[in-house]
């Protein structure tokens, strides 16, 4: 949970300054820009996605920790993004 929590607040921070690391968020930043979904949403539904996938090849602990983990990320990035769209 803390992982994720770090991980969230360095992303939410990244995107706040229009920034990316390449990644899903890049993607997430030109969803979000098209659609009103926050951009911390919408790196949540992707990474969910993914870890849904994944989960036919690693162990129901894996997946519940990377469950754990995708949903703080997606809180953290939600809550630091916000106000974004009404600042642009």
């Amino acid at each position: 949970m803390l992982g994720g929590v770090f991980i969230g607040v360095g992303t939410g921070i990244l995107l706040r300054f229009r920034t990316s690391t390449g990644g899903t968020d890049l993607l997430a930043q030109l969803l979000s820009r098209m659609t009103r979904l926050n951009v911390g949403v919408i790196i949540f539904m992707m990474d969910a996605l993914i870890i849904m996938i994944g989960g036919i090849f690693i162990s129901i602990e894996t997946l519940l920790l990377s469950t754990i983990a995708i949903i703080c990320v997606g809180i953290i990035t939600s809550l630091c993004t916000w106000n974004l769209k009404s600042n642009s």
